[in-house]
């Protein structure tokens, strides 16, 4: 059999030499004090390797160097900036990368082999050179907090997840129709309000301070993992107007449902939306961007924008009004109306580009701002139009589609069935897609909505392992990947004796967190 690593995503190469790298001797690392690693990183072998050391330490043990140099080449290009090359011999396992992110993708994979190998009883590598690099710069998993919450634990250990697999974007879905779910200062009734509900007999909700969202963005940087915090407008709103009803086009009391199952979203009788017309909205929306964009560094604000109830605006006066001093014939043009309304807020004054859902791809929104599809077909349509875009087509991408006939028994009939092996054959880059074009597809994230995923346990049992093959689609090169393959490596890793991500205890769901 042909030496290999079990490592997931499976790298772009490896060139297997003859011989192996003994591990049971033990491993010491080091670096020249040219290629001085982050704090963060040091730490974290610092931690590992107290872990797979053995009780004592020979003076012939492995050594494991981390060298700095320039960008390697592949056919005379330049590879990306998280490319790395690990070199394993005899005697030591040298990683090399141009960047910080390549170090730290270098030190999981390696991680991610040992730790396959280290409960044998003569653990060892294969000797080799490995050469990696992703295919997508864009790669991510989106968690909804509104529907349901989280613990920050949880979300950490979901952060270690995400890194252990080389993604690289944790998109943040922090308010809907039925919660808000951060705290603006501004703006307490956000949170005294819009974070609470009944569900059965009890008083459930919760939300994030802005401490303890500075602290998971801190948690994610270590891992070379961007945090994009969405919040959903001009509809998915019901959780803020119920903090600010007079910004709702009719006055009036609303009341933060839980999750209805077995029904549509579009279908739903509470759905409202902010009103295009009331300059009030706006002035909201400004601040509650403000306070996310001096808590969350990544360049991006995600402001949602998809399933808006036209009724509410085909309904209400100065909507009319707004649309015929417009010249609008749609409701579709209110939406883009205020999509870039909001969209120059978040860029001329807070320098961030806004990233917006899409069912219907249209030409007349913002050029600067990030299409992200979810609708099939849409990521294409987009890319003709020119547009950057993130394709999470929901039959391929969407973790809370059930795996399986089983589970499907408890949830709607309008979500299919996403197994495992479909999700490794993803593509971002639609079929048929001009080749020209194949550059305005940034990549992809794989959604876990919660209306059907209450707690912790649940999300566990979604989330894995078909985030890992999601995470060899965005990485891994097409040619030269099988899902066999995958599913032989994954075994590997997950057979050792230590669980790889120790489950985390779950939070009250009635308290704040």
């Amino acid at each position: 059999m042909t030496p290999y690593l079990p490592i997931v995503p499976q790298v772009a190469s490896f060139r297997p030499e003859h011989g192996r790298c003994l591990l049971s001797r033990g491993l010491q690392w080091s670096t020249p004090s040219t290629a001085s690693l982050p704090l963060a990183l040091s730490d974290q072998i610092d931690n590992w390797l107290t872990r797979v050391k053995p009780s004592s330490t020979p003076d012939n043990s492995i050594k494991l160097r981390f060298q700095r140099c320039d960008n390697a080449t592949k056919n005379g290009s330049d590879l990306p900036d998280e490319s790395y090359r690990l070199t394993i011999e005899q005697h030591t396992i040298t990683a090399e990368a141009a960047s910080e992110a390549g170090w730290f993708y270098a030190f999981q994979s390696l991680k991610q082999a040992v730790d396959a190998v280290w409960h044998q009883p003569h653990p060892s590598l294969p000797v080799g050179t490995v050469e990696d690099y992703p295919r997508f710069p864009w790669r991510g998993a989106m968690l909804d907090s509104a529907r349901h919450i989280q613990s920050v634990d949880w979300i950490k250990g979901f952060l270690d997840r995400m890194a252990s697999l080389k993604l690289n974007r944790f998109h943040w879905h922090l308010s809907d129709d039925e919660g808000w779910r951060a705290e603006i200062r501004s703006h307490p009734q956000l949170t005294d309000i819009g974070a609470w509900r009944a569900q059965g007999n009890t008083r459930y909700g919760g939300y994030f301070t802005q401490n303890q969202m500075h602290d998971i963005v801190a948690y994610a940087r270590d891992r070379h993992i961007q945090v994009i915090p969405e919040i959903e407008m001009p509809g998915h709103c019901n959780a803020a107007l119920a903090a600010n009803p007079q910004l709702a086009c009719t006055n009036e009391t609303i009341t933060i449902l839980s999750p209805l199952e077995r029904l549509p979203m579009s279908q739903r009788p509470d759905r409202r939306a902010f009103c295009a017309a009331n300059e009030g909205v706006y002035q909201l929306i400004a601040d509650v961007l403000s306070e996310l964009a001096d808590v969350f560094d990544a360049p991006y604000l995600h402001i949602g924008g998809d399933e808006t109830p036209r009724n509410t605006w085909e309904q209400c006066p100065r909507c009319q009004r707004l649309m015929q001093q417009e010249g609008y014939a749609t409701t579709d043009e209110l939406r883009t109306h205020f999509l870039r309304r909001v969209h120059e807020i978040a860029l001329t004054k807070l320098n961030r580009t806004t990233i917006a859902w899409t069912e219907k791809v249209r030409d007349d929104l913002p050029d600067e701002q990030l299409t992200h599809a979810w609708f099939p077909g849409e990521a294409a349509a987009a890319a003709r139009l020119g547009r950057t875009t993130i394709n999470s087509n929901h039959e391929w991408t969407y973790l809370d589609y059930p795996s399986n006939t089983s589970e499907a028994r408890d949830r709607p009939d309008w979500m299919i069935i996403l197994p495992i092996e479909k999700i490794y054959h993803f593509d971002p880059l639609p079929e048929g897609l001009e080749e020209k074009l194949h550059r305005l597809i940034l990549g992809s994230e794989a959604p876990i909505w919660t209306e059907y995923t209450p707690d912790e346990a649940s999300l566990d049992q979604q989330i894995m392992p078909r985030l890992a093959a999601f995470a060899e689609a965005l990485w891994s090169p097409r040619l030269g990947r099988s899902y066999d393959g995958f599913l032989l490596r994954w075994d590997a890793i997950n057979r050792r004796p230590e669980p790889a991500h120790p489950s985390q205890p779950a939070a009250p769901a009635t308290t704040s967190i």
